[in-house]
């Protein structure tokens, strides 16, 4: 019974040695870290484009803003130099 038992573990001992030495156990280790790796950096690149689209929506909105206030200014600034072109060719003649 003991004999059995030291064959056993001797031969579980060289088995588990070859499982951890074997070359497919390295791949699927390696295969195994870079899927970790990658994971890690998709949730990265999910922040960052949360951050971005972000910052695109409100910068997006104040240049709209800004832009519409602009127009405006225009428009009002086009008015009042037609009323002053009107003013300035009435009083020179």
């Amino acid at each position: 019974m003991i004999r059995s038992l030291c064959w056993f573990s001797v031969f579980h001992g060289s088995l588990a040695l070859e499982t951890e030495t074997r070359p497919v156990t390295k791949v699927v280790n390696l295969l195994e870290g870079m899927q970790s790796n990658l994971e890690k950096e998709a949730k990265e690149d999910e922040d960052t484009h949360d951050k971005m689209q972000c910052w695109c929506k409100t910068n997006g909105d104040e240049k709209t803003k800004s832009i519409e206030e602009a127009q405006t200014k225009i428009k009002a600034l086009e008015a009042r130099m037609d009323e002053l072109t009107a003013t300035s060719s009435r009083l020179a003649t």
